[in-house]
């Protein structure tokens, strides 16, 4: 089958139909943005992601010195959970495009995802990214690798080090791209540096992270806007562990009223995200069993904030039942 620009622009024009031109071109295009917008296109077919990853594949066959068909593939193996070839595809990409910003945010969420997060910072030391409105992926990736590296200097007692690396994680660094937000949520970092002062002895230190926490959690727009939706058990939790239990659940009220506004007015697609739906069974019991939004949010076993968060809340747990 001949492809032509008109091909392009019927499919655009009518896209319930763009699966079925696509398929009939089989392999024959020497064109590597076919095989791109063809994978792309069934990408949310689960039954069609041998062809994707195909597709993927020969764009990168087809024209290995454009950095899109590698990042594309990358992308694809971070989505479906093939973490090994993620890192083994963002590796070699990155040795091919190291200045691309967009193949060394690849290659560095990749060492997270293969638990290597001191590689990974090192990665993002030589990257640079240019500043543009809602970039915000170089500084998540940042955030979660210091967190990471953290919380196993933690679970093998290197205190020390592990604050070195919380600390860390509350800087923006310019050449990732992000501007320090005017009042930032460092709320799971203080929790992790409240938790080391404790193990140290620092009593005193250990309070004042812990009135961070308060002090965020004490402006209701703020609690309920923030971003990171799991950090709001962590307020819950402090302010009950400190008798302000009454405080605790007006939050958490007026929290849930607040998502059901946005909801109702439309603002938001859905009444109740799965974080939220997480944070707030933990709220009304917790011991609940969580276990299915747990594997609802992770999916794949992507690293994440929320997969470090559970695993620092482990920790934190083990720890109370020895002193019990």
């Amino acid at each position: 089958m001949l492809i032509t620009p008109d091909f392009y622009k019927l499919i655009s024009d009518n896209l319930s139909n763009a699966k079925e031109l696509f398929e009939k071109c089989g392999n024959e295009p020497d064109y590597a943005p076919f095989y791109l917008s063809r994978g792309i296109l069934l990408s949310n077919d689960k039954a069609k992601q041998d062809y994707v990853l195909n597709d993927f594949t020969k764009a990168v066959l087809i024209d290995p010195k454009e950095w899109r068909t590698w990042h594309t593939l990358t992308n694809f193996y971070e989505r479906t959970g093939s973490f090994s070839k993620q890192y083994d595809n963002a590796k070699k990409a990155y040795q091919k495009f190291s200045d691309n910003p967009f193949i060394s945010l690849d290659y560095a969420s990749s060492l997270v995802n293969v638990k290597k997060p001191k590689d990974c910072l090192d990665v993002l030391s030589k990257t640079r990214v240019f500043p543009q409105e809602g970039t915000r992926e170089g500084h998540d990736i940042f955030e979660t690798a210091n967190i990471a590296q953290a919380l196993t200097s933690i679970e093998q007692k290197r205190y020390k080090e592990a604050v070195k690396y919380l600390e860390k994680a509350k800087e923006f660094p310019e050449n990732l791209g992000v501007g320090k937000p005017y009042d930032p949520d460092y709320r799971i970092l203080d929790y992790l540096l409240a938790y080391c002062a404790n193990e140290t002895g620092s009593e005193k230190k250990s309070l004042q992270y812990y009135d961070n926490i308060t002090d965020f959690s004490s402006d209701p727009e703020r609690f309920f806007t923030a971003r990171n939706i799991n950090a709001n058990y962590i307020s819950y939790m402090v302010l009950n562990n400190f008798g302000k239990e009454k405080e605790a659940t007006k939050l958490i009220e007026g929290w849930k009223h607040y998502q059901d506004s946005l909801y109702i007015w439309h603002i938001s697609d859905t009444r109740i995200s799965p974080q939220m739906e997480w944070v707030l069974a933990k709220c009304d019991n917790y011991s609940a069993d969580t276990e299915v939004i747990e594997k609802k949010i992770i999916g794949t076993g992507l690293e994440s904030q929320f997969t470090l968060f559970l695993r620092a809340l482990e920790m934190v747990e083990r720890k109370r039942k020895l002193n019990q």
